[in-house]
């Protein structure tokens, strides 16, 4: 999730356009190589100490062909500048969590509604007898 601009921007006949603006986006990656690019960017982040929000992230494609001929692309990722935060960071980080909350209890909703007990009650107390659970305070 972030806010991105673009540079050499191109319409969808490939012809090169004028664009200075930001535009949001909710980037879902989900290939192994593209994926090892993001996380090497976020964890240098990380290693600095400072928060996605702070820093701007540079983005790239390499055009691959797979063995069929077929072609796709694969996401390169860097660390651009460093920004700090701005006056409507700390709106768009409540925002941002309350995003994720919302996410993760339409996830969670998800599986106990679907949620199965694929023991029986008789396992379960065979398993009980087995082991020994303790409480910790």
């Amino acid at each position: 999730m972030g806010m991105a601009s673009a540079s050499e921007a191109t319409n969808e006949d490939g012809d090169s356009i004028e664009f200075s603006g930001e535009v949001p986006f909710i980037f879902d990656v989900k290939n192994p190589t593209s994926l090892k690019s993001m996380n090497a960017a976020t964890s240098a982040m990380v290693g600095k100490g400072i928060t996605p929000i702070e820093h701007t992230i540079l983005l790239g494609a390499n055009q691959q062909t797979m063995p069929n001929g077929n072609m796709f692309a694969e996401v390169s990722a860097s660390l651009g500048e460093r920004v700090g935060f701005t006056d409507g960071d700390n709106e768009t980080l409540r925002d941002f969590i309350a995003y994720i909350e919302r996410t993760n209890s339409w996830v969670l909703s998800k599986w106990d509604e679907r949620n199965v007990a694929n023991i029986s009650p008789e396992d379960a107390a065979i398993v009980g007898s087995i082991v020994e659970v303790q409480d910790f305070e």
